[in-house]
This record gives C-alpha cells, sequence and structure tokens, in this order.
C-alpha cells in the first residue's frame, strides 16, 4: 500500500522508472503476526534480534494511520537494537542510473509508545555491481515529541538523485529501545521508487 507522501514522477526519455514500490512486503501484511511478546519475522526481510510483526489496536499497539492496514514492524521484546534488511535490484534501470536521469524516494510510517523514545529509522544504501556502497538516505527517526505523546506513527520521505553505478538497494529499518522492556520502534508502508530526475542545470555561459 502506498504511503501518501511519496512524490509522483514522470520518466523521460531515455529513462526507465519503477512502476511501483520496490521493496517487497514493505507494508507488513504478508505472514503471520505475533500475538502478546512472540516474534514473528516478516517475509521478505532477514532480521536480527527479535524484529517481528504486531497487529494494530490489541496488546498496546497504536491504532492504524489512515492506510495503515492491519500490521506494522516493531522491534519486538528485549532487545535494545533489531533490524529488517532487504537488498533490492535496479539493474534494469541500469542505462538511466548511469546517465544520471533517475532519483529515488524512500518513504515510511515511523514511530513509537507514549512518552518513550524508542524509534525507528529506515536506510537505502545504493551498492555498485560488486556490492560496494556508492551513498545513502534516511527517513526517521519520529521522537515522542513529533508524536505528542501519543502511541502513533507519522510519515517521512527523503529523495535523492540514484548514483552511478548503482545496480542494487540495500534497505534496513532499525528499531531501537530507549525505555521500557519492549522494544516499541514501529514502522509501516516502507517504499522505494524510482522516478525521473529534474535536470541538473546547465552552466551558465560567461
Amino acid at each position: 500500500m502506498a504511503v501518501g507522501v511519496l512524490f509522483v514522477l514522470t520518466p523521460t526519455a531515455g529513462t526507465r522508472a519503477s512502476a511501483g514500490n520496490l521493496v517487497q512486503n514493505g507494508d507488513a501484511e504478508a505472514g503471520a503476526v505475533a500475538t502478546g511478546n512472540d516474534v514473528v519475522p516478516p517475509p521478505g526481510w532477514s532480521t536480527t534480534g527479535a524484529f517481528t510483526t504486531a497487529r494494530y489496536g490489541v496488546n498496546g499497539f497504536p491504532t492504524a494511520p489512515a492506510g495503515g492496514g492491519s500490521i506494522l514492524f516493531a522491534g519486538g521484546p528485549a532487545q535494545a537494537l533489531s533490524t529488517a534488511t532487504q537488498t533490492v535490484s535496479v539493474s534494469a534501470s541500469g542505462a538511466g542510473i548511469d546517465a544520471e536521469r533517475l532519483r529515488a524516494t524512500l518513504a515510511a510510517l515511523l514511530g513509537g509508545w507514549e512518552g518513550q523514545e524508542d524509534s525507528a529509522t529506515v536506510q537505502a544504501t545504493f551498492l555498485d555491481g560488486s556490492g560496494g556502497a556508492l551513498g545513502s538516505m534516511a527517513v526517521g527517526p519520529v521522537t515522542a515529541a513529533d508524536r505528542g505523546g501519543e502511541s502513533a506513527l507519522l510519515p517521512r520521505s527523503a529523495s535523492a538523485r540514484v548514483p552511478s553505478g548503482t545496480r542494487s538497494v540495500r534497505v534496513v529499518i532499525s528499531s531501537r529501545r530507549a525505555n521500557g522492556i519492549y522494544n516499541d520502534g514501529y514502522a509501516d508502508n516502507v517504499s522505494l521508487t524510482l522516478g525521473a530526475a529534474v535536470p541538473k542545470p546547465k552552466p551558465a555561459w560567461p
């Protein structure tokens, strides 16, 4: 499902833009969901710690924001740091990327529990054909003050020109616990899309 803050970008000649979200199961809706303090890693993601899914509106979890569906990502019980990682291929758009004609947009719903400072971030790292990092961008965290001290998830997004040579993008959700015994760094609707970049301005003649 799409986050409302995503930009709609129209490809220009000589570019190939993604048809939609490149992240699989970015909305956490696929597969089973945890109940209570058990841990159910989401399909499509490689996880560390107790990274898990949870159901909105039960066991103290927040109610779903607009477009949030039924399930969200959470850091899980008794973990200071939990992560979920997915690497997506953008090699089909290699020509446009190498011509610096494509821009990536990263978006997510991010949040936490009441006045606690547990939080989540999402980072996208651009990788070359050998897996070397070419650059990155990130969204989050959302602080307790951002949420007004309430259990909630808020939309965040960022965009950047895709570096020449990029052939895949590593997306990492990181949930960090600051208070309590449960890692309430929440995320949902994680999205990575490609669209046409605004052309670089031509240098002015003297």
